[in-house]
């Protein structure tokens, strides 16, 4: 058992909303007497408990007694002011020739800039897309490490007689995989509500990340 601890608690870690685990082993070091869990209050412990036991199960055939996992849970939101990592925008270029367009979004934090870039065809629909492309590359570069993000779909949705820019933007990670929705209403510039529903998705995480 012992040489499937470290294992175990990385695997852990992946489950969604688990901060960090510790596994402590009985003397003959054969079973696990206690597993401490701290978590963020997004999901209920016992759901986290249950991925922990079927994880365990399927990966080792570990047959983990919920009565053993105890789990800790912190309120994020408060303990972590995440406007104080909150990024804006700097500046977004859009240049095309003939049917080639280029994008680059320049994300700001204080007086640190992070710059993204995107170029594909020179489409309306696909300059928004662009847009958002850019804005995912300059946040990759701000955050640093193995995060990644996908740009699965925008749109422009109606309602209460204002336009409304969707995005939804898949996160991955080494501990997990989530989607993101963003959104903003549009005012006068559609590009720059693009970068807002994008940062709208993920300004509340970066603290975490980073």
């Amino acid at each position: 058992m012992k040489d499937k601890v470290q294992e175990l608690e990385a695997l852990i870690n992946k489950i969604p909303n688990v901060i960090g685990n510790k596994i402590v082993l009985d003397e003959k070091e054969e079973n696990i007497a206690e597993l401490h869990v701290l978590a963020n209050s997004l999901r209920s412990p016992k759901q986290i408990a249950r991925d922990i036991q079927s994880l365990a199960m399927a990966r080792f055939g570990i047959d983990i007694n919920h009565k053993v996992i105890s789990i800790a849970q912190v309120d994020t939101d408060e303990m972590v002011d995440y406007k104080n990592v909150r990024l804006r925008i700097h500046g977004i270029k859009y240049s095309s020739e003939g049917n080639k367009a280029d994008v680059k979004v320049i994300l700001s934090k204080d007086e640190e800039m992070f710059e993204g870039n995107a170029t594909g065809p020179a489409s309306t629909l696909n300059k928004f897309r662009l847009i958002g492309e850019a804005t995912l590359r300059a946040l990759e570069n701000f955050i640093g490490g193995d995060h990644y993000f996908i740009l699965e779909d925008l749109n422009i949705m109606r309602i209460a007689r204002c336009d409304v820019m969707v995005t939804a933007i898949n996160h991955i990670s080494s501990k997990n995989e989530e989607l993101l929705i963003g959104t903003c209403i549009v005012k006068k510039d559609e590009g720059e509500a693009v970068v807002k529903a994008v940062l709208d998705s993920v300004n509340r995480k970066l603290c975490y990340w980073i």
